[in-house]
């Protein structure tokens, strides 16, 4: 699960609370929406295991969440743009009624600072920002999921 290189991409994700059947049926219909033909993947991450069973008090607020949607648009036309960035955006928003709030930071690109939270968990986030704010306060390290100094 990658994007090749020289192809257009963008993906998210959201961590889902279980899988009842009306969630199983929008996520069908939004896969017969996936744009085609691409090379999209519209993925369904089952979790537990090893995940859920480590230390709780490890940083990443999504431990418990037993299975993640992971919407990943992959395509080659810049044509194709819109299309495959809504369709994204759309998996998200119709999973959404599902999701625990939390996500993944690998899953995600840039969303803002209310997705990066979501990653960190609230609790890690300040701890962070506090820590960022002592040792980076200019922010001059702000690249990929940037945690801003408190």
């Amino acid at each position: 699960i990658d994007d090749p290189p020289g192809l257009r991409n963008y993906w998210s994700a959201e961590y889902l609370t279980g899988l009842p059947d009306d969630l199983v049926g929008v996520y069908c219909s939004l896969g017969e929406r996936m744009p085609v033909p691409t090379g999209t993947q519209h993925i369904l991450f089952p979790q537990g295991g090893a995940l859920a069973s480590g230390p709780h008090d490890y940083p990443v607020p999504y431990r418990d969440a037993p299975w993640s949607a992971h919407p990943f648009a992959i395509w080659e036309d810049p044509a194709d743009d819109e299309r495959a960035i809504d369709w994204v955006r759309e998996v998200r928003s119709e999973v959404e009624p599902w999701s625990t709030g939390d996500v993944y930071l690998n899953f995600i690109g840039d969303e803002g600072a209310e997705r990066v939270g979501a990653g960190m968990g609230v609790g890690n986030m300040l701890r962070l920002e506090k820590v960022k704010r002592a040792w980076d306060p200019d922010n001059v390290f702000r690249f990929n999921h940037n945690i801003r100094p408190l």
